[in-house]
């Protein structure tokens, strides 16, 4: 309700301030994984990463599946700076788009009506993730469903922080 009233909104976690901000700031730049956990419905998709350079190029591969996330030149660069192996992939389930030739894909285990969308539970290895989907998206349980996406809408996070590198 905050986000729908006010121009700025805190947010807090045990009694700490986590992040001040624009409505548009919270949501496309959460400082941490909670306040991107915190902000949106469905829930943000959170993933177990490791990160693999192959020259120029940077991604981030999910641990026990084969979801891999690319990474912009800009967010290679924010990355490679801040250092590490292992991160947090955030990613709106809003911003995952069915495509047959998707980025990734997932097994559905569930595909839930809700009349002016549904929301597709996926699974690929023993990964759990949510997209949203068409109202007229007929993915049956056991089908495979792939998915595209925007490079910028990947959010990645210090897997032991939990704070937002890029």
């Amino acid at each position: 309700e905050a986000l729908a009233l006010a121009d700025r909104v805190a947010v807090m976690s045990n009694a700490k301030l986590q992040q001040v901000g624009s409505r548009n700031d919270l949501y496309n730049t959460p400082a941490n994984v909670f306040v991107a956990d915190f902000i949106g419905e469905p829930p943000t998709n959170f993933l177990a990463t490791e990160r693999h350079d192959d020259g120029e190029t940077t991604h981030l591969h999910a641990e026990g599946t084969d979801l891999v996330f690319p990474l912009s030149s800009e967010r290679t660069a924010a990355v490679r700076r801040h250092g590490g192996r292992r991160f947090t992939v955030g990613i709106r389930p809003q911003n995952l788009k069915v495509a047959q030739d998707g980025m990734i894909a997932g097994t559905v285990l569930i595909n839930e009506y809700l009349g002016e969308r549904s929301i597709l539970t996926m699974k690929n290895g023993e990964t759990v993730f949510q997209a949203l989907a068409a109202p007229d998206m007929r993915a049956a349980p056991g089908e495979t469903v792939g998915f595209a996406f925007d490079l910028a809408d990947v959010m990645v996070f210090d897997a032991d922080t939990q704070n937002l590198v890029t």
